[in-house]
């Protein structure tokens, strides 16, 4: 996204667009642009024989794989299947946004919400 903060020719906001992430604000004349990149912060267990190069999720826990819950856990979580639990094990999540509620899978599909850094 570009916010523009004064009115200019559209030359203008092509040519700041342009400017990349690495320098994030700029000026033309006597207007200010700021570019805001949105991001998302996750990690996850890497393995290297996996298509997606992401350790996998099983319903418990085994050697090379993390589990969804414990031997003999009753959680709700327990009851999803591991195939839709994301492969994520932390991530920071925005201001207000509760990180266990984001990456909750019992309450619908889970979709992270990106920081955003002006």
């Amino acid at each position: 996204r570009l916010s523009v903060h004064c009115p200019v020719p559209s030359a203008v906001v092509e040519l700041m667009a342009a400017v990349p992430p690495a320098a994030p604000t700029a000026s033309a004349t006597t207007c200010a642009f700021a570019a805001v990149v949105p991001f998302t912060v996750t990690l996850t267990g890497q393995d290297g024989f996996s298509p997606d190069q992401a350790r996998a999720f099983t319903a418990t826990p085994s050697p090379y794989t993390f589990g969804v819950c414990a031997n003999g856990g009753t959680s709700p979580i327990c009851s999803v299947p591991p195939g839709n639990v994301p492969k994520v094990m932390d991530t920071i999540p925005p201001l207000g946004v509760d990180q266990g509620t984001e990456l909750d899978p019992t309450r619908g599909p889970v979709v992270l919400q990106g920081l955003t850094v002006p």
